[in-house]
Order: structure tokens, then sequence, then C-alpha cells
């Protein structure tokens, strides 16, 4: 086998595109298409956009380019959600702290009514324990056994302390 051999490179921002051609005769009968046949490697190059697969080759960097843009809209999605949630639980955090500290300041505590829950109570720190009625009288107790119920025709319920 005897002939001349040519090698195309196309190259693209992130890819280059080779092709090999070739003019070749059996070595018998070279000599008598060494006159022109290389002269016919020399001619084939790409001529269009299908040369060498290349439409292939731009389709596959097509969907690359969408699958990176699909890949890096769900990044920048997760990114916000997860900044969302950091960012919420940092101001339930602040707003813990801020309520236990005007308590604090303001020498209360906050006690939740077990007959209206919509709206806690603030009390002073004068009794660790507090009862309430229907009616919304309140009664407070540094006695952990106490117990208005007893002895009163009322009824009243021991509150619990309120935690945000």
């Amino acid at each position: 086998m005897r002939g001349v051999v040519k090698c195309n490179v196309q190259p693209a921002y992130d890819s280059a595109v080779m092709a090999m051609t070739a003019a070749l005769s059996d070595a018998s009968q070279w000599t008598g298409y060494s006159s022109w046949l290389p002269l016919v490697a020399d001619q084939v190059s790409a001529a269009n956009g299908a040369a060498f697969g290349m439409r292939g080759i731009m389709a596959q960097n097509l969907e690359n380019s969408k699958q990176y843009a699909e890949a890096a809209r769900q990044y920048r999605e997760w990114s916000q959600k997860n900044w969302q949630q950091v960012t919420d639980q940092r101001n339930a955090s602040q707003d813990k702290n801020n309520f236990y500290l005007r308590e604090a300041l303001g020498g209360i505590q906050t006690y939740v009514n077990p007959y209206d829950s919509r709206v806690p109570l603030e009390l002073p720190n004068t009794y660790q324990y507090f009862w309430v009625d229907r009616g919304g009288n309140v009664l407070g107790t540094n006695d952990a056994n106490a117990n208005p119920n007893q002895g009163s025709t009322g009824e009243w319920k021991r509150m619990t302390r309120y935690k945000p």
C-alpha cells in the first residue's frame, strides 16, 4: 500500500475534531496514481458543518450545555433554600433569646392559659406556680402541692410556662 495521508483538525472552545483522510493505492499501481492522487488528498477538507461528524458534536455540546445549565439551576435553588433555612433558624434563635431577655428585664414569667391558649399571660416572678379559673382569675403560690380545687366551687387549672 502506498499513498498520502492528511490530518484535519477542527478546534472548538472546549474540544477538537480530528479526521484523517488518505489517498491510497496498491503499491504496484502507485506509479500510475502518484502524479495526481496526492493532489486529491490535498483537496479533501471540511465543506460544511456536517463534515467529520461536526453536527453531532455540536448537538452533543448543546446537550452538555443544557445539562450544565439545569445542574446550575438546581444548585442555585438548593443553595437559596439552604440559606433561607439558615436565616430562619437564626431569626428563631434570636427571637427566643429576645423573649427570655425581655422576661428577665421585666421580672415576669409567661404562662399558657388552658382556657384560652391564644394569648399567653405575663405574670410576676413572685410565685413559682399559677392557677387560673374560667373567669380569668389567677392564683399564685410557691407550694407545689397546693390545689385550689379542694374546697372550691370553681374549676381551677394549673398553668404551664410558655416556651417560644
